[in-house]
């Protein structure tokens, strides 16, 4: 599937997702005709949360920082990824763990997204928080850190969106959501 320029070469670019036996396998193929990918069973903690039958997708897209990530849905969380010299590379957090997005079981997150937020896209983590009294959502977005050279994020700034949206408005579905820009994610195939 066709997305933003991942390479820095101006281009966009391919991702995919494919299966080699029991290996699960994230990748890029670039404008210029080069490939690169990386094994989500070796590198991903966040493959091993997956229920069975559960189908991973991916998005990708790049931040105004000039960083190119890509966000693999896992069903229970979503991954990040940086690509990095054309090498795909498991971003990860403070400790030296994988950095995971929340999507909703460990009721510390519910989306990941890359908002535009000023002038800039960003990379930003989401909370909806329910309030079953008045059936409307709190929504939080907190923008996520890149170092340098993009292999480790920590969490920014938060930003209260909303605190009375209705379960149907567009900022509670985006809260929910695993979306960069208007890129469209690719889906594993099947085992």
């Amino acid at each position: 599937m066709g997305t933003d320029d991942l390479d820095g070469d101006g281009i966009p670019d391919e991702l995919w997702l494919a299966r080699d036996a029991d290996l699960r396998i994230l990748g890029i193929s670039t404008a210029s005709g080069a490939r690169f990918s990386i094994s989500l069973n070796a590198f991903d903690a966040g493959a091993l949360e997956q229920r069975v039958g559960d189908t991973a997708t991916a998005i990708s897209g790049r931040l105004g920082d000039g960083s190119a990530v890509v966000l693999v849905d896992l069903g229970r969380s979503a991954a990040l990824y940086g690509v990095v010299n054309c090498y795909l590379v498991a971003t990860t957090n403070a400790q030296g763990h994988p950095y995971l997005f929340d999507l909703g079981y460990d009721q510390t997150g519910n989306g990941v997204g890359c908002p535009v937020v000023g002038s800039r896209r960003v990379l930003a983590g989401y909370l909806a928080d329910y309030d079953s009294k008045d059936e409307t959502y709190r929504v939080t977005r907190t923008t996520i850190d890149l170092d340098a050279i993009h292999r480790r994020a920590t969490a920014g700034r938060s930003t209260v969106l909303a605190t009375s949206a209705p379960e149907n408005s567009a900022v509670v579905r985006d809260a929910t959501s695993v979306t960069c820009g208007d890129n469209e994610p690719v889906t594993e195939p099947a085992p």
